[in-house]
């Protein structure tokens, strides 16, 4: 991201394109199958022969590959939101908020789904009004961890606020919840609100769970964040050290 940006910032005689937007624009050509990605968005290119394939196992996929690798059963709607399709599996909030309440020992069995971590939707049936929770943290302080951890504790994908043209890596990585809001589908939604993220959906949540992390961790690692377009990225500079 760096380096497009940069070599953008170099052959246009126009002013520097926000990095926001150049970060839209590399997230679309991706999304439409035009380039390839590393596994994690960090590097992108057109180079055919990168493309991962059998007998020439690489990071490098197309999108579409991508999607279907990890999401084989769901269908993508008219915003490239990951949604259930006629096979995937789904549960209904009433069954799973008794199962995860119930002292009974002996319907542990009922829920080796989530052990296996075969994740999934709610199945939409149930108005979630009175039971949607709002995962609230400024950038950089462990949202993402933690919306794993529940994932992986619950068996239901989190959702999250921000748009897709933002946060594609995180979608290609395994998170199908991205730009899942307000639809009956999810529990948990990740927000960084009061921090208006670009494009973000409004939601209204009856709870939240708010993660706090030492701004003194958070400034840096925003810092490389924002100047790499990578979450997982640092620079060779010693931050605080050198600035």
């Amino acid at each position: 991201m760096a380096d497009v940006y940069r070599s953008m910032s170099i052959i246009s005689r126009m002013p520097c394109i926000n990095v926001v937007v150049m970060i839209f624009a590399l997230n679309d050509v991706y999304r439409n199958d035009e380039c390839l990605a590393d596994r994690e968005m960090n590097r992108v290119s057109l180079n055919k022969d990168l493309q991962s394939r059998e007998g020439n196992e690489t990071e490098y996929e197309l999108f579409s590959d991508r999607f279907h690798k990890f999401y084989p059963t769901y269908v993508l709607d008219a915003n490239q939101v990951a949604r259930s399709g006629p096979e995937s599996l789904t549960i209904n909030f009433n069954q799973l908020k008794d199962l995860l309440l119930s002292k009974d020992l002996s319907r542990l069995s009922e829920l080796d789904w989530i052990s296996q971590q075969n994740l999934r939707f709610l199945d939409g049936s149930v108005d979630m009004k009175g039971n949607v929770v709002a995962l609230m943290s400024y950038p950089r302080s462990g949202n993402t961890f933690l919306r794993q951890f529940l994932e992986r504790c619950t068996g239901i994908w989190t959702g999250s606020d921000m748009n897709l043209k933002h946060i594609l890596p995180n979608q290609v990585m395994g998170m199908a919840g991205e730009q899942v809001v307000g639809d009956n589908t999810v529990w948990v939604t990740k927000t960084h609100h009061a921090l208006e993220s670009p494009l973000a959906t409004k939601f209204t949540a009856n709870r939240q769970i708010c993660i706090v992390r030492n701004p003194i961790d958070v400034f840096p690692s925003f810092l490389y964040l924002i100047n790499s377009g990578s979450h997982s990225l640092v620079p060779k500079e010693k931050v605080h050290e050198e600035f």
